[in-house]
């Protein structure tokens, strides 16, 4: 193993991208992934498996939340994008929670 003094720095400037871009997949897999379910089979949808997956999803944002929370980089670059995986990772949760709150609400094989 290698002392590199750049490791530290490439290992948070990942965290910030992996931040970034985890929430913003954790919204995608839940869009295509009920979508899916809903047209094999809608009843599935209602027993829980929306509430479910839109719960894991949140868990997926929040960690995206606490890794842009946990990446200090010293540039100014690095430093906007912990904010801006900080924002994406509240924005997608905001999204995810209400595509959750309508998996519950209206009844899934209304059409």
């Amino acid at each position: 193993m290698t002392d590199d003094p750049d490791l530290p720095r490439a290992h948070t400037r990942l965290r910030g991208w992996v931040a970034l871009v985890l929430p913003a997949v954790a919204w995608f897999v839940y869009e295509i992934g009920l979508a899916a379910a809903l047209r094999l089979s809608c009843t599935v949808v209602g027993l829980g498996l929306g509430a479910t997956w839109g719960g894991l999803s949140l868990l997926i944002c929040g960690a995206g939340y606490f890794l842009g929370r946990s990446a200090r980089g010293g540039r100014p670059a690095a430093h906007w994008l912990e904010r801006v995986a900080v924002w994406s990772a509240g924005l997608f949760a905001l999204a995810i929670a209400f595509q959750t709150a309508a998996t519950l609400l209206v009844p899934p094989c209304a059409r």
